[in-house]
């Protein structure tokens, strides 16, 4: 399962990135410390330079579900088309979020539904601690 992920290297301009280290900082509130905004300034400068070396290249035949958010990403619709070429049995579904969006509790009902095709149905032994399948299937996925 991928959410909202793509196999191509990510390109920012300075700009980009400053609206990506604001929209980070804006969300830890008013009341984050100097110290606290330093480090994840850090962060999100090592997570954007690993971003921009990332390559992922290597084919994989198995089944596949992508989530994609329906913000306007420019780059989405190449990162769809190299998915399929590293993942042929590639199916996909939606997510009404924006990127940075997807966990807020609002979108959680719609994320769960959109992996309950691949996930296995709830059983009793799995509601007392037993192990889920290892391998959910997408046969059935729509």
């Amino acid at each position: 399962m991928l959410l909202d992920s793509s196999p191509l290297p990510v390109s920012m301009t300075a700009e980009s990135y400053g609206e990506l280290v604001d929209r980070i900082v804006a969300a830890l509130g008013p009341r984050a410390g100097a110290a606290t905004l330093e480090r994840v300034r850090r962060v999100v400068a090592a997570e954007v330079d690993a971003a921009g070396r990332h390559r992922c290249d290597r084919p994989y035949d198995g089944q596949v579900l992508l989530i994609g958010c329906t913000d306007a990403d420019p780059e989405r619709p190449a990162a769809v088309l190299a998915w399929r070429a590293l993942a042929p049995r590639l199916r996909q579904a939606e997510l009404d979020a924006g990127h940075y969006d997807v966990f807020d509790p609002v979108h959680l009902p719609a994320l769960v539904a959109a992996l309950a095709p691949v996930l296995p149905a709830p059983t009793a032994s799995a509601a007392v601690g037993a192990a889920a399948p290892t391998e959910p299937s997408l046969e059935n996925a729509e």
